[in-house]
């Protein structure tokens, strides 16, 4: 890199940085991030099935792990 150019940053790059603290600034960079993977133009279903075949890979799993902790919610919550 030569004096005076810069890192171009890539769209999903700026995804990933943090949201940082609660503000208007902050919301709006949140939305432009959200712009950006629109732009990409990834199809509307592209995770369709993502969800079902994760839980046929990992929901007995998640199921055992989570039954403690429903049985120690006291009644009147749950």
């Amino acid at each position: 890199m030569t004096e005076g150019e810069e890192e171009e940053e890539l769209p999903l790059n700026l995804v990933r940085l943090d949201p940082g603290p609660v503000g208007v600034e902050n919301a709006l960079l949140e939305i432009a991030k959200l712009r950006s993977l629109r732009a990409i133009g990834l199809p509307p279903d592209l995770f369709k099935d993502m969800l079902q075949s994760w839980w046929n890979a990992c929901g007995d799993v998640l199921q055992l792990s989570l039954l403690p902790i429903f049985a120690s919610i006291p009644r009147r919550f749950a």
